[in-house]
């Protein structure tokens, strides 16, 4: 079975549902955290690791951790699955990509860009 679900870690709701938009034109499922922690994205991860395209957080959220919290937490369950980073922010982009991130994404993008990323 071919692997078809993206692991989105988005604290904006209109973002979020533009990603999941996107991805579904491609097919590709989306799978989002029942609730923002840490230890919820990371279960969500594990629940749906063996069928994960790829992990796309936001550097910045509003929360109590950002994406830099994310990308560790991630890579100490998998060392291999691609992490995308979402963020203007390039001090924080260079973080996360140091911290394991495979490529960033820099706000805005277009939506051709976002799926060569995703897919490619």
């Amino acid at each position: 079975m071919a692997k078809n679900k993206v692991l989105v870690v988005e604290d904006e709701p209109a973002l979020r549902k533009s990603y999941t938009r996107w991805l579904a034109a491609k097919g590709l499922e989306v799978v989002e955290p029942p609730a923002f922690s840490i230890p919820e994205i990371i279960g969500a991860f594990e629940d749906y690791s063996q069928d994960m395209v790829c992990v796309i957080c936001d550097g910045n959220l509003d929360t109590y951790f950002n994406g830099l919290d994310v990308v560790k937490a991630i890579r100490a369950c998998d060392e291999n699955v691609k992490i995308i980073t979402i963020t203007s922010d390039d001090n924080l982009a260079e973080q996360m990509l140091e911290a394991g991130a495979n490529q960033r994404l820099n706000k805005p993008f277009e939506f051709d860009e976002f799926m060569r990323v995703v897919t490619g």
